[in-house]
């Protein structure tokens, strides 16, 4: 890496910009005091939690940190002691929102990791809860991960397999067709940086439930649940009201972009 730094740097000036508060911010960070090279770095996840070792090691008064979101940057400040300098969020890739399935057969999706954090468990008791009072209720989990084998013996205790399917860890393209069936993205994670899934969801007409976690989306249709019964309770009004699917989009990719180069210009 550091070669190659220096032979950029014989060339012409030039700004670093990392991804995620780890071994590439600490790279940064050397390159920043060798060359004074301008550093940004952009923070993608967990790496803003207080367990993050690399904060003993970096100056970041030398650094223009981004965070993805504002529930990212309060918990940055509360590892740090400041805020990140910019909150911008990441650009959503292109979705064609032309088509959307009015005949929704999905009640409830599930799209995350089958990780500790994510809490794919309460997924399950919350569908627990709504199968008790629709018996009929369908409900789809996509991801995979070190959780799933638990999650599979759980389902089947409980007698959730006609209610609940496994699909796996699925291509994009395949998610979104599961998205273009579905009703509502219920999401139990206990932490996002951004969260994606929740633009991804709201572009192909869903409705979202989640904690407060991530980037909260500015739509009536991003519904907040402080805990698992409030979860459950906003799912149960959803699944009895008479739902629009219409699209929802709200990251501009060209203003995301006019933020960044506004930053690498300063």
């Amino acid at each position: 890496v550091f070669r190659i730094i220096k032979k950029l740097f014989k060339v012409n000036n030039f700004i670093i910009h990392s991804f995620w508060l780890t071994d590439a911010a600490m790279a940064g960070h050397i390159i920043n005091k060798k060359y004074n090279a301008k550093h940004i770095c952009t923070c993608m996840g967990q790496d803003v939690k207080s367990d993050n070792r690399i904060f003993n090691f970096l100056d970041l008064d030398s650094i223009t940190t981004i965070t993805l979101s504002k529930n990212q940057d309060d918990v940055f400040f509360e590892s740090t002691g400041k805020n990140a300098d910019h909150i911008i969020p990441l650009p959503l890739p292109y979705i064609d929102t032309t088509i959307i399935n009015k005949e929704k057969d999905i009640d409830i999706l599930f799209v995350g990791s089958f990780i500790p954090v994510k809490h794919p468990e309460l997924f399950i008791s919350i569908m627990k809860k709504l199968q008790e009072e629709f018996p009929f209720i369908k409900a789809v989990m996509i991801g995979d991960g070190t959780l799933f084998e638990n999650m599979k013996q759980i389902i089947n205790a409980e007698n959730l397999n006609d209610t609940i399917q496994l699909a796996g860890k699925l291509e994009r393209k395949d998610v979104f067709d599961y998205m273009h069936r579905s009703k509502i993205l219920l999401h139990t994670s206990e932490y996002e940086g951004q969260c994606l899934v929740f633009s991804e969801a709201l572009a192909h007409g869903m409705y979202v439930v989640s904690g407060h976690v991530g980037r909260i989306e500015d739509s009536e249709k991003h519904i907040i649940g402080w805990s698992e019964e409030e979860l459950f309770l906003k799912c149960k009004e959803l699944l009895r009201a008479d739902l629009r699917f219409h699209p929802y989009q709200s990251l501009d990719t060209n203003e995301i972009i006019e933020q960044y180069l506004a930053i690498y210009n300063s």
